[in-house]
């Protein structure tokens, strides 16, 4: 199951609230990969990136095509 998660107008800690809730509830609903739609905010990724999805171990990729969004899934999902 994919899921898609736009940021777009959030304040960036109304925005990292909103991926820590559907980061946890990923376990529970076996979303195997997020697409969170950041903009190009190098802060917001960043913010993301160091307070989110390495704290909860989560792999994570920024596609040079589109430097907007992080794809992020579960790697303990793929075992």
């Amino acid at each position: 199951m994919n899921l898609e998660i736009d940021l777009h107008g959030l304040t960036h800690q109304k925005a990292l609230n909103k991926v820590e809730d559907i980061l946890l509830v990923s376990e529970v609903y076996k979303y195997r990969n997020i697409s969170i739609i950041t903009g190009k905010s190098p802060k917001l990724q960043d913010l993301i990136i160091n307070e989110l999805l390495t704290k909860y171990n989560f792999d994570y990729y920024i596609p040079p095509h589109n430097q907007g969004v992080i794809h992020v899934s579960d790697s303990e999902l793929f075992i």
